[in-house]
């Protein structure tokens, strides 16, 4: 297993906190502890590039009990094109800074066997029907995007998932 809390020390958090929205508003109230990615970014990126936001990345890391990573991303708004070219921005910028963190000799075909992705959405402002409308329209011109983010789980991820804020409060990762 990667072992990657003696370098993520710094950056401990909850998902209650890499999940804010706004001044007060958050998408969960869990205390689970995880690390914050976007503090890890921008400290990887200002020792590397002498700018904090060279790269993009995810909200959070965790490092489960079951030896496997998950990056998290919490999305709030409407997922339109711009968000959607982001999120996959995200996912390749992060997977670029774990890798620079990681020890071992290892490549993207041993990471695959711990790494996961998980992005939450507001079911509110993406509601199922919205979610719908998305996935017709994008398979009309031809650009299927949840199919791609799904596809990503052969090549970099063992497992990605779309969650809801409900599901994802009612699964393992809340407490």
């Amino acid at each position: 297993m990667i072992n990657l809390s003696n370098k993520f020390n710094g950056f401990s958090s909850t998902m209650k906190n890499i999940s804010k929205i706004k001044n007060d508003e958050y998408m969960t109230n869990s205390q689970y502890e995880v690390y914050n990615f976007d503090k890890i970014k921008e400290d990887f990126c200002e020792r590397n590039y002498k700018d904090k936001n060279t790269l993009t990345s995810n909200d959070g890391i965790l490092l489960h009990t079951n030896d496997n990573l998950y990056f998290i991303e919490f999305k709030s708004g409407v997922l339109n094109d711009k968000e959607k070219s982001n999120i996959k921005r995200k996912i390749f910028d992060s997977i670029f800074i774990l890798l620079h963190y990681i020890d071992e000799k290892i490549n993207i075909n041993d990471l695959r066997k711990y790494l996961n992705y998980i992005l939450v959405y507001d079911e509110d402002k993406n509601g199922y029907n919205k979610i719908r409308q998305n996935v017709d329209k994008d398979a009309r011109n031809g650009n299927q995007w949840f199919s791609k983010i799904k596809i990503l789980e052969n090549l970099y991820f063992k497992e990605v998932k779309l969650m809801t804020i409900d599901d994802f409060n009612n699964s393992e990762f809340y407490k």
